[in-house]
């Protein structure tokens, strides 16, 4: 199994290439990620604000020293039996902690998603925690739901492949004014190396794989598969933008 440092960063990076997050040494933490350098990775993994919080949360209600764990790490970017055993408490004391200072409509959406039954997965932060799903439900939709669409960690099936990205089948998001649902599939072409550096091993066509700001994360098996569309729907339902008890996730 893929190390809880290496499997930290194989979702980490591309967003942290673009500076949305993360250590500002981005093309450093992407070469640790590629070569494996886990002092490196654990040295930087604190500044990804955004995700270590939740996995330093998701240890201790679990009872495990480490927050970089590959179970951990595969809680928070996928979605697993650990988050059920963060309480409503729990997350709620996390979340004020973090997020007090937002605006007033902001921490009432981020409340009503605590209650709804959120458990701290990067679903639920995409979902519940950025201000998107709030600029949706203003209108008109600009940006939001693309970013969204590509924040989330989504699952595809990849039809081709070259040295350095490729194609895969995956169903965007779409909105409606109310509920956010899933479209019919579509082409995206996207990264699994560069220069030599690569996060994963060579997919290839058939693969179901893990996708993230226009990079192949990871393979998902059956198990993960299941597991990252149910806690998907678990953070749409907490975050108030599908029916409840719906099950959408692609």
């Amino acid at each position: 199994m893929t190390s809880g440092p290496r499997l930290f960063a194989q979702f980490a990076a591309p967003p942290n290439l673009l500076g949305y997050c993360g250590t500002v040494e981005a093309e450093d933490f992407f070469e640790a990620a590629a070569t494996s350098d886990a002092d490196h990775l654990r040295a930087r993994a604190p500044t990804f604000t955004g995700a270590f919080p939740y996995l330093d949360l998701i240890a201790r209600c679990n009872g495990i020293r480490d927050p970089l764990d590959e179970r951990v790490v595969d809680a928070y970017w996928v979605g697993s039996d650990l988050l059920s055993r963060v309480t409503t408490s729990a997350i709620g004391d996390h979340v004020d902690d973090r997020f007090r200072r937002r605006t007033v409509d902001s921490a009432s959406r981020i409340s009503d998603s605590v209650l709804r039954g959120a458990e701290p997965s990067h679903a639920f932060h995409v979902f519940g925690i950025y201000p998107w799903v709030g600029l949706l439900r203003g209108g008109p939709e600009g940006p939001a739901l693309d970013i969204l669409d590509r924040c989330r960690i989504a699952p595809a099936r990849v039809t081709s492949v070259t040295d350095t990205t490729a194609t895969v089948m995956v169903r965007p998001l779409e909105w409606d004014g109310r509920w956010i649902s899933f479209g019919e599939p579509l082409e995206r072409n996207l990264a699994w190396a560069r220069d030599g550096l690569s996060l994963i091993d060579r997919p290839r066509p058939g693969d179901i794989v893990a996708t993230h700001w226009e990079w192949i994360c990871g393979r998902l098996n059956r198990n993960r598969l299941g597991r990252l569309r149910h806690f998907t729907d678990r953070a749409l339902q907490a975050a108030g933008v599908v029916p409840t008890h719906a099950t959408i996730a692609n």
